[in-house]
C-alpha cells in the first residue's frame, strides 16, 4: 500500500482529499513516512500571516503533495485537475488561510512553491526532509507585494467559476479575488431549463449576496447555458453566461432573445464566453450581451492544451497563416482580434476575463479584471463599473491608463475641429514587460517599449503619455504583454474609449465583414435541420445586420498598389503573390493595382500555373498587399515593396523571412534614406513628393539573382546611390550593398539598416525576445521549439539586435568614410538551420559563411 500523504503521478491518482486528511488525522507517523514540513506564511512588510495557495512537488516534479494536517476543514482547499488533452497541463496545490500548514512527507528533496493572486511575487524554494522522530523541517515564508491595488482603488473580479460556493469562501481570500460569480446553473442540451441542469450545483442557491469579509463577497445565481445538444443529437452551439440575475432561470434556449430580456430586467449582465464558438457572432446582435472573455478559459498559469479553435481564422487575425490551430500567442491575437473586429462593427462590447477554475486546469483569479473604485470596496459599483468597461484585463501586469483624466469606458465627442487628448499611463508587473501597444480600429496605432525602472518592491514599471488626435470616429484601447523567462506570455488589456464624430459611424473593412457574414452564414447552414424557424430567424437578423454593414475598404494600412506593366509582369505578381506568398485576393488586389475580376479569372481560368521553384534556396521580390509587420505599425507606415525580397524556408515552402535591403541608410547627412515612411530623412526633405520613389528589382528569371539600385535623393541631384545585389544558393542568400559618392564631399558616419521581418514564418511570429543567439556580426532567430532557425550577418559590423514588436531580427554593416566618387561595401547572408545545437552551428558558421557569400556573389 502506498502512502496516503502524497499522490503518486505515475501509476496511481488521489482518489479523494477528505480521506487522505482523515487517514493521516488518526492514523500517520512521522517514523514511518519521514518527517513533517510545517508552513507558515506571512505578508513580507507587515509580517502578518496571509491566506496562499502552495505547491509541494518531488524534485523531479513527477509526484505532487498536499497538505494534510492540524488545519480546520473550513480554512483549507485542495485542488488537482488535469487536462484531459495535455497531460501535462495540471493544477495540483493546497489553498489555505490558517497556519501552520503541515505536510507529512517521505524522506527526501522536494520543490516548495507559494502564490497568492495576482499582485504578490512567487517564492520557490528547494528543501530536504530526513528520517526519524526529529526530521521536521518548518518554514516561515515571507511573501513579497509587489503592488497594492486596493490602495491605489482597484478591486478584482472574474466571471467564470466553477468552483463551490464554500470553496470559495477561502479561495478568493487566497486569491484576494474580491467578487465572484459562481456558475452555480449549468445546462448543457437545448430545450432544458436551468433549473433542471444537468451540472448543476446542489444545495439551495440563495439570492442575495454572500459576505466573506468587508471586500470580498460572492454573488450565488449564475448561469451558464452551454449547448452542446440539440433536439437530442450531438450539436454544439457554444456558450453564454448570465451573471447577477435575481431569480431562478427558468428558459430554456435557443432561442435566445426571451432569455436576454429577462436577464435585462433583472439587471443581469450576459458574457460571450469565447467568440470562436459556432455560433457567437450572433449574440452582439440578438442578444445585446455586453461582456466579452478578453482572457478566457484557455489561457492558464500551467501548459497551453486547447490547440484546436471551434471556429477557422483568417490570416489577418493569426499570422502568418491562420487556420483551425495554433499555439498560445496564436489564441491570443485570434480572441483579440475577433473582439476588434465587433468593435469595428459599431458593438458596444467591454473586456473582461474568466478562468472556468473547477473545470480547467487553473485557479481562479489567473485570468480576472481589475475595476476602479476609489478607496472603498463596494459591489454595487464593481458591477456597474464592470458593465461600462471601466477596468482592465490581465493575466499578469498591471496597466493604468487615462485618456483626458478618464479611465476606460468613456465617449467624446469629436469634430473637423482638430482636438487633441491627452494619454497618460503606466504598467506595472512582477517581470519586465516586452511592449505596450495602443489599438486605433484594430491596428497597432503606437508603440512604446518597455522601459521597465526597478521599484522598490522588485517589481517593474514603464510609464508613458503622448498626445493622440483621433480624424474620425475611432475607438482605442492599450494592451502591454510581460515574457515569462520560459518564453511565455502575460498580458493586461485596457477596455476602450470612444471618439464620435456626429453623422459618421464606425467602419469595418471589406475583409472584417466578410468574416463576421461568414461565420453566420455557415452557422445558418449547419443548424438549418435542427433548429426551430425562431432560432433560425434570429441567425438571419443578425446576418442582416451584418450584410448591411458600411465599410473603409479592404487597405486599412494604406498600402501603396502598382499596376503591371505587361501581361508578363501580370502573370509574375499573381503567381508571386498568390501562390507562393499565399496572399488572399483582397490582398492580390491590393498588392497589383488589378481590379477582383482579374485576381478571380487568374485563379478560375482552368488549370492554374505552379508556384516559383528553385533548386537553390527561393528568393522572390516582395509584392507588398500585406504588410510585413504584426506590430510597431507606426514605425513603418506606407512600406515601399522595391526594397524588399522574401526568402522561403527549405522546410516549409509557404513560410518566408521578408528582407528589407536597405530598410534605412544613415550618414553624417543624418537619416540619409528610410523605405517607408516614419520620421523625416534628407531623402525627403530634398526629393518634394518622392519623385523618381517606385522602381522594382531587375532580375532574369523568378528566383534568379535579384539587383537593384537607388539614386538618393533623386536622379536630377544625386547626393548618392546605393546597389544590391542578392544571389541564391543552396543553402544560403549572398547579399551585398554598395554605397557610391556622387556628391563633391566626403560621406561618413555609413550605416546601413537590414530588416528581417518574421511575420511570414511558421513558428517565428511570436512578438517575444524568444529564442536568439549572437555570435559576432551573425545573429540566428529561432522558432517556439528552437529547433529551426534563421541566421543573418553582416561584415563590417555596426550592430546586431533582435526587435520583438515587429517581429524582426538585424545584422546591420556600417562603412569606411567616402571620398567624392569612391564607392564602399558590405557582404552579408541568409542562411537556416534545423536542429537544436544552434551554438555549436554558428561556431562553424562564422569561419566560412562570409567566404561563401562572397562566392556566391562573383558567380
Amino acid at each position: 500500500m502506498f502512502p496516503l500523504g502524497f499522490i503518486w503521478v505515475r501509476p496511481v491518482r488521489l482518489i479523494s482529499h477528505l480521506f487522505q486528511v482523515l487517514y493521516f488525522f488518526l492514523f500517520s507517523s512521522p517514523l514511518i513516512f519521514g518527517g513533517e514540513l510545517n508552513i507558515s506564511v506571512r505578508d513580507k512588510e507587515t509580517g502578518k500571516e496571509i491566506p496562499s495557495r502552495i505547491y509541494i512537488s518531488d524534485i523531479s516534479g513527477e509526484k505532487w503533495f498536499f497538505l494534510n494536517r492540524k488545519v480546520p476543514t473550513d480554512s483549507i482547499a485542495f485542488y488537482d485537475k488535469t487536462n484531459w488533452i495535455n497531460n501535462n497541463a495540471f493544477e495540483r496545490y493546497s489553498s489555505i488561510t490558517k497556519y501552520p500548514g503541515q505536510a507529512i512527507l517521505p524522506a527526501g528533496d522536494y520543490t516548495v512553491r507559494v502564490e497568492k493572486g495576482k499582485e504578490y511575487h512567487p517564492y520557490e524554494a528547494r528543501i530536504t526532509i530526513g528520517k526519524g522522530t526529529d526530521a521536521s523541517t518548518s518554514i516561515n515564508i515571507d511573501l513579497e507585494r509587489w503592488i497594492k491595488m486596493d490602495e491605489l482603488g482597484w478591486f478584482s473580479t472574474e466571471t467564470h467559476i466553477h468552483r463551490t460556493i464554500d470553496d470559495l469562501k477561502i479561495l478568493q481570500k487566497v486569491e484576494d479575488l474580491n467578487v465572484s460569480f459562481p456558475l452555480t446553473s449549468w445546462v448543457t442540451k437545448s430545450g432544458l431549463p436551468p433549473r433542471s441542469g444537468d451540472k448543476n450545483q446542489g444545495g439551495t442557491i440563495p439570492g442575495s449576496l454572500i459576505q466573506i469579509d468587508e471586500t470580498h463577497v460572492i454573488w450565488p445565481r449564475n448561469t451558464e447555458y452551454e449547448i452542446f445538444t440539440v433536439n437530442n443529437k450531438r450539436h454544439t452551439l457554444g456558450a453564454l453566461f448570465i451573471l447577477g440575475h435575481k431569480s431562478m432561470l427558468d428558459l430554456s434556449v435557443p432561442p435566445w432573445k426571451q432569455v436576454a430580456t429577462q436577464a435585462r430586467q433583472e439587471g443581469a449582465l450576459m458574457d460571450m464566453d469565447k467568440l470562436d464558438w459556432p455560433f457567437s457572432m450572433i449574440l452582439p446582435q440578438v442578444t445585446g450581451a455586453k461582456l466579452y472573455e478578453l482572457a478566457n478559459n484557455h489561457m492558464w498559469r500551467t501548459d497551453f492544451a486547447f490547440s484546436n479553435w471551434n471556429s477557422k481564422a483568417p490570416q489577418w487575425m493569426q499570422p502568418p497563416f491562420g487556420g483551425r490551430s495554433g499555439t498560445e500567442w496564436d489564441w491570443m491575437r485570434y480572441t483579440f482580434g475577433m473582439y476588434y473586429t465587433l468593435l469595428n462593427a459599431g458593438f458596444d462590447i467591454v473586456p473582461v476575463a474568466g478562468t472556468a477554475s473547477g473545470v480547467h486546469p487553473v485557479p481562479i483569479g489567473f485570468s480576472r479584471v481589475y475595476l476602479p473604485l476609489g478607496k472603498e470596496f463596494s459591489y454595487e459599483r464593481l458591477y456597474a463599473s464592470l458593465e461600462q468597461g471601466k477596468g482592465f484585463v490581465t493575466t499578469g501586469p498591471m496597466l493604468l491608463v487615462k485618456v483626458n483624466g478618464q479611465f476606460s469606458g468613456q465617449s467624446f465627442s469629436i469634430s473637423d475641429q482638430p482636438q487633441t487628448f491627452s494619454i497618460s499611463g503606466e504598467v506595472t508587473s512582477s517581470n519586465p514587460i516586452s511592449f505596450i501597444e495602443m489599438i486605433e480600429n484594430g491596428i497597432p496605432k503606437r508603440t512604446v517599449m518597455g522601459r521597465n525602472t526597478r521599484i522598490k518592491s522588485n517589481a517593474y514599471k514603464t510609464k508613458f503619455g503622448f498626445d493622440y488626435k483621433p480624424d474620425k470616429t475611432s475607438w482605442v484601447t492599450f494592451r502591454c504583454f510581460e515574457e515569462l523567462p520560459d518564453g511565455r506570455n502575460r498580458f493586461a488589456h485596457t477596455g476602450v474609449w470612444k471618439f464620435i464624430k456626429q453623422g459618421q459611424p464606425y467602419l469595418v473593412t471589406d475583409m472584417e465583414k466578410q468574416y463576421l457574414s461568414s461565420r453566420v452564414e455557415t452557422e445558418i447552414n449547419r443548424s438549418r435541420t435542427l433548429l426551430d424557424k425562431t432560432s433560425l430567424n434570429e441567425y438571419e437578423s443578425a446576418l442582416n445586420i451584418f450584410k448591411q454593414l458600411p465599410t473603409s475598404g479592404n487597405n486599412p494600412h494604406g498600402l501603396e498598389s502598382r499596376l503591371p506593366r505587361s501581361e508578363d509582369e501580370k502573370e509574375f505578381w499573381l503567381i508571386n503573390s498568390l501562390l507562393n506568398h499565399g496572399m488572399t485576393p483582397t490582398e492580390a488586389t491590393i498588392a497589383t493595382g488589378l481590379n477582383r475580376n482579374d485576381i478571380y479569372y487568374f485563379l478560375t481560368r482552368g488549370e492554374l500555373p505552379n508556384a516559383y521553384k528553385s533548386e537553390a534556396l527561393l528568393a522572390l521580390p516582395y509584392p507588398g498587399g500585406r504588410h510585413p509587420r504584426i506590430g510597431f505599425l507606426d514605425g513603418a507606415i506606407n512600406p515601399q515593396r522595391d526594397t524588399k525580397f522574401s526568402v522561403f524556408a527549405p522546410w516549409d515552402e509557404f513560410s518566408y523571412v521578408v528582407v528589407d535591403l536597405p530598410e534605412a541608410l544613415w550618414s553624417n547627412l543624418g537619416l540619409t534614406y528610410l523605405a517607408h515612411k516614419h520620421i523625416p530623412t534628407v531623402w525627403d526633405n530634398l526629393n518634394p513628393g518622392f519623385k523618381n520613389a517606385k522602381q522594382e528589382w531587375v532580375y532574369e528569371n523568378p528566383g534568379s539573382t535579384l539587383t537593384s539600385s537607388r539614386l538618393i535623393p533623386n536622379k536630377e541631384h544625386p547626393i548618392l546611390a546605393y546597389h544590391v545585389k542578392v544571389v541564391p544558393g543552396q543553402k544560403m542568400v549572398g547579399m551585398e550593398i554598395e554605397l557610391e559618392n556622387l556628391s563633391d564631399k566626403k560621406l561618413s558616419s555609413l550605416s546601413v539598416q537590414v530588416c528581417n521581418h518574421l511575420k511570414g514564418m511558421d513558428g517565428f511570429q511570436d512578438q517575444n525576445i524568444g529564442n536568439y543567439v549572437n555570435r559576432g556580426s551573425i545573429i540566428a532567430k529561432g522558432n517556439r521549439e528552437g529547433d529551426k532557425w534563421i541566421i543573418t550577418g553582416w561584415e563590417k559590423l555596426k550592430r546586431t539586435w533582435n526587435n520583438p514588436p515587429v517581429p524582426c531580427i538585424h545584422s546591420d554593416p556600417e562603412f569606411e568614410d567616402c571620398e567624392p566618387g569612391a564607392k564602399v561595401k558590405a557582404t552579408g547572408f541568409i542562411t537556416f538551420y534545423q536542429g537544436s545545437a544552434i551554438e555549436q552551428h554558428l561556431g562553424t558558421l562564422q569561419d566560412r559563411a562570409f567566404k561563401s557569400a562572397r562566392e556566391l556573389l562573383l558567380d
